[in-house]
C-alpha cells in the first residue's frame, strides 16, 4: 500500500529542504509536485536516498511548483509499520 505525506504549499520559497528519518531502512520515497493540489506528478529527476545504516534522508530543491508531498512506495498488499518523520523547511 502506498502512503502519502501531508501536502505543503511552497510557492513563496526560493529553496526548500526535506529531511528526516525512517526506522524501515529499505523505504523508497518519491517526491510529488502539483500546481493545483489535485493533480500530482512524480518529480522524476529527484531521488530520496535513505542512509541504510541510520535511516536518515534529505534533499534540497528550488521549487517551480505550488505544492509538494512525499510518497512512500508500498511493499505489497499489506501495510507495514515503521517510525517515519520528515520536515519541510524553506528559504524565502
Amino acid at each position: 500500500l502506498d502512503a502519502f505525506s501531508d501536502r505543503v504549499e511552497v510557492s513563496s520559497y526560493s529553496k526548500i529542504s526535506i529531511y528526516g528519518s525512517t526506522s524501515y531502512l529499505s523505504d523508497e520515497f518519491e517526491i510529488q509536485v502539483s500546481h493545483d493540489d489535485s493533480n500530482w506528478f512524480e518529480l522524476t529527476d529527484k531521488y530520496v536516498s535513505v542512509d541504510y545504516s541510520h535511516g536518515q534522508f534529505g534533499l534540497t530543491l528550488e521549487p517551480a511548483f505550488t505544492y509538494i508531498r512525499m510518497k512512500k512506495a508500498g511493499t505489497g498488499m499489506m501495510a507495514t509499520s515503521d517510525d517515519l518523520w520528515a520536515i519541510c523547511s524553506g528559504k524565502k
